[in-house]
């Protein structure tokens, strides 16, 4: 599989993510539309595989899979990762960015209640398992949003023949930058998702998770835990937010980064198109649960996202190295932090470097993350990860085989207008000390557990995040207020 992993900051990560022709190598001119036949990937043959494929510039590792972990008592099927289950390690692999197998618990058409009586499929009780449903992919646009990833529940056996979806980054960049990057230095990425397959509509209707990117960043930088959450019963919307994404910071050729000042009417919109879906969303009328949706959002978007409590059915908010404090409302019932503790943009302790601060200052005379977590209502969580740095949390922090990231592979091919944002760029120290696969694992895994907390109404996953440090000795803080 091949794919351009690039991913920038002042939150750090890279905006408009194009589907397109494995055989293609026309840049995208719609910046940030879907490139190929109405946004889908043609595989010629389809067999890439999925978990540990390749995905960073000149042939590194795939960032997202949304694989499973190690089972319940057994050893993993998928060698490479680091997915740890319940007071124990992964001996042989198995982590969620790999794609591993999945635990026998989750039979299929085994049901369970959710909330208000919902049927839903039983998932695995192990939170880094994938869950029981084959992933539906749908890229469309509404409103102002030139492109919108839709991730669902799909019916049992429908991704049997089905089309598997691929990205290649290189669509966002202009012509002329495109041109400067060569096919050898691409790899395409699959996170284990099918084009347009039919809901299962025999369940749910499921909650609803809207997930926003940070600055110059794109819709499916963290599409390894989206991919995880749909096939456990959610609906995930993913959006590239005009201001945003990486295709308008580099055409505005600034020296320093734009900042949205539209998210929140944009949020609105994608709520408001779940809600009341038509055109080629209409399969999913009276599919979502409205009342119950989670806003998850990484730097910039969780900066924004904090004070997005009152929106219609916001229960859950989940703050990937984000620093604003989250604001209480009626329907807020939990809440989540999750950095890396060397964080470099938005620092995890107070006191702490961050350049990010002076475009997100946080909460007055601090701008840290874990004041943000203090200043938040309980119930809340925060977690923070050993080495990890500001994109631990994303799936962008893989290397090539040369050691490098994307963002140095840019600069080595001479991309232009980037600005500060190469300054930016921080997986951790030295480009980061704590293995991508493992940052991605405790994101999807923490990050799944307090989604079917809530609402999924599972109280068992209290006990579940409880545990997480025993799961991963890369967890160097945790702290809960119930």
């Amino acid at each position: 599989m091949k794919i351009l992993f690039l991913c920038l900051f002042v939150s750090t990560t890279f905006t408009a993510f194009a589907c397109r022709s494995k055989n293609s190598s026309e840049p995208n001119q719609n910046a940030g539309s879907v490139a190929v036949s109405g946004g889908t990937i043609a595989e010629s043959g389809g067999s890439e595989p999925v978990g540990g494929g390749s995905a960073a510039m000149g042939g590194g590792t795939a960032p997202i899979s949304g694989g499973s972990a190690a089972e319940s008592g057994a050893t993993a099927a998928v060698g490479g990762g680091s997915a740890a289950e319940g007071g124990g390690t992964a001996a042989v692999g198995g982590s969620i960015a790999d794609g591993g197998a999945q635990d026998s618990e989750a039979i299929d058409g085994d049901e369970t209640v959710g909330c208000d009586a919902t049927t839903l499929l039983s998932v695995p009780s192990d939170t880094t398992e994938r869950g029981p449903w084959p992933v539906g992919h749908l890229t469309t646009q509404f409103s102002t949003l030139p492109n919108v990833d839709i991730l669902y529940p799909g019916a049992a056996g429908s991704e049997i023949g089905a089309e598997e979806v691929f990205f290649d980054i290189r669509t966002l960049l202009p012509p002329e930058e495109f041109a400067k990057v060569p096919e050898s230095d691409t790899k395409y990425v699959s996170v284990k998702t099918y084009r347009d397959l039919p809901i299962d509509d025999s369940h749910g209707p499921y909650p609803v998770v809207i997930l926003v990117h940070g600055t110059a960043s794109f819709s499916v930088a963290s599409a390894t835990p989206a991919s995880h959450w749909a096939s456990r019963g959610f609906i995930v919307l993913l959006a590239n937010h005009p201001q945003l994404y990486f295709t308008d910071q580099v055409e505005a050729c600034l020296p320093i980064p734009l900042i949205s000042e539209t998210l929140s009417a944009e949020v609105d919109a994608e709520i408001n198109a779940i809600a009341n879906p038509t055109g080629d969303m209409a399969f999913l009328a009276g599919q979502a649960d409205m009342a119950r949706v989670a806003l998850v959002g990484h730097s910039a978007g969780a900066y924004n996202f904090a004070q997005f409590t009152d929106k219609p059915g916001v229960q859950v908010v989940i703050a990937l190295s984000g620093n604003m404090d989250v604001k209480p409302s009626s329907s807020l019932k939990s809440s989540l932090y999750v950095s890396g503790l060397s964080d470099a943009v938005l620092p995890f302790f107070p006191a702490g470097p961050g350049i990010g601060i002076i475009y997100f200052p946080g909460i007055p005379f601090d701008g840290s993350q874990s004041g943000a977590y203090q200043a938040s209502p309980p119930r809340k969580r925060i977690v923070g990860i050993t080495g990890g740095g500001h994109l631990t949390v994303t799936d962008l922090c893989q290397t090539n085989d040369a050691g490098q990231t994307a963002m140095q592979v840019m600069e080595a091919r001479g991309v232009s207008c980037l600005g500060i944002i190469p300054l930016l760029f921080d997986c951790g120290p030295l480009t980061g000390t704590v293995d991508w696969k493992v940052g991605i694992d405790i994101v999807a895994d923490v990050t799944v557990a307090v989604l079917e907390e809530t609402l999924h109404c599972k109280p068992q996953r209290t006990e579940t995040i409880s545990n997480i440090e025993s799961r991963y000795p890369e967890i160097g803080h945790f702290e809960q207020v119930l």
